[in-house]
């Protein structure tokens, strides 16, 4: 089985102006914790990497996060399954912006999920369907080269989604 450290150092030998993120596998409070992020996410968010490692993700949420695309992703997440959707979050300094972003489970030869990757790539609402077919090329690219039992197929139709920026 391989520790973290291996999938930390593969993800950095990767480049890309997207997102990418690495978090414990915990779903319960205190929610999954952020273990490592590339430079993208820290230009993206305002945050230091130190900032982030040892915050749940729930740091970029604020007043306009749509509570039913978390309550969504909790569920996909709780299945096992890969997670695919738009959402606003916020930056450090405050300000608000609109995401595209996937969450697949990284499982161990039993099927016991281990940490979740996620790519994250800020887009508009309008533009979010075409970001996250963008981001699930890359992530299942990655999750191959991992060597992850959990790769999968592109959508051929992804979920709609709404919602403000």
């Amino acid at each position: 089985m391989k520790n973290l450290q291996y999938y930390i150092n593969e993800l950095k030998k990767i480049h890309t102006k997207k997102c990418l993120v690495i978090t414990d596998n915990q779903l319960e409070k205190p929610h999954p914790i952020i273990l490592w992020a590339n430079k993208e996410m820290e230009k993206l968010t305002g945050y230091t990497l130190e900032e982030l490692k040892a915050n749940s993700p729930r740091v970029l949420q604020g007043p306009d996060t749509d509570r039913k695309t978390l309550d969504r992703l909790r569920a996909t997440l709780e299945r096992g399954a890969i997670f695919e959707g738009g959402i606003v979050n916020y930056r450090k300094n405050g300000t608000k912006f609109y995401k595209a972003w996937r969450i697949a489970p990284i499982k161990d030869d039993d099927g016991k999920v281990l940490y979740y990757f996620a790519v994250h790539k800020e887009t508009t609402p309008e533009e979010c369907q075409k970001a996250l077919q963008k981001i699930a090329k890359l992530q299942n690219d990655v999750l191959a080269r991992l060597g992850s039992r959990h790769q999968v197929t592109l959508k051929t139709e992804l979920p709609r989604i709404s919602g403000p920026p």
